[in-house]
């Protein structure tokens, strides 16, 4: 699941033409944290919360990015 929900971010930053450096500026999230995310290196799910700061930054409602 963690491989799907980071490339659905990674998909979508690309999409809107927003680099990492960004998205990690616009929700407070590390580069560290938010590239782990994406590349599905994450040891720990993320917390809803950080999901949801991930999603609102990228434009898109949650259950999009979970595959809801």
């Amino acid at each position: 699941m963690m491989k799907d929900v980071g490339m659905a971010i990674m998909l979508k930053r690309k999409e809107l033409g927003i680099t990492i450096q960004q998205l990690s500026d616009k929700t407070g999230i590390s580069i560290t944290t938010l590239s782990q995310i994406e590349n599905g290196k994450r040891t720990r799910k993320p917390q809803f919360y950080t999901l949801y700061k991930i999603a609102d930054a990228l434009e898109m409602d949650v259950n999009e990015l979970i595959g809801k």
